[in-house]
């Protein structure tokens, strides 16, 4: 995979996975986005969750109620959405990835790469 992507043709426009042709019905049931132990752990607090961002090399962004960029390699970046919880509404995060990626990924190397790098989030 990593071989086949071409950084300089990654746009900076990041989407969530979902949005790849054939995201939806992919990322579902045993390919769920891995966002469930992440929300657990810093629904309910920003700053925790800016700190382990940052212990990983992630630059804050402007999105949601705190969010990280992390180079997963050379220019491509994930992006790390918190939307805090709060007494009407769960907390959530949100995963993106370069808006091209799949023109070089297969979905399934895509969700694999998401898996590691919230693994580490939770790790760190």
């Amino acid at each position: 995979y990593l071989l086949h992507v071409d950084a300089v043709h990654l746009p900076s426009r990041q989407v969530s996975p979902k949005e790849y042709k054939g995201g939806v019905v992919f990322f579902q049931g045993p390919h769920a986005l891995p966002t469930t132990r992440l929300e657990e752990r810093f629904g309910w607090n920003a700053a925790q969750f800016l700190d382990v961002g940052r212990s990983l090399g992630g630059v804050e962004v402007e999105q949601g109620d705190a969010a990280i960029a992390l180079e997963a390699y050379p220019k491509l970046l994930i992006e790390v959405i918190l939307w805090l919880g709060d007494e009407e509404f769960p907390p959530q995060i949100i995963l993106t990835t370069p808006a091209a990626l799949e023109r070089y990924w297969a979905l399934d190397g895509i969700w694999a790469l998401l898996n590691v790098v919230t693994r580490e989030f939770w790790r760190a």
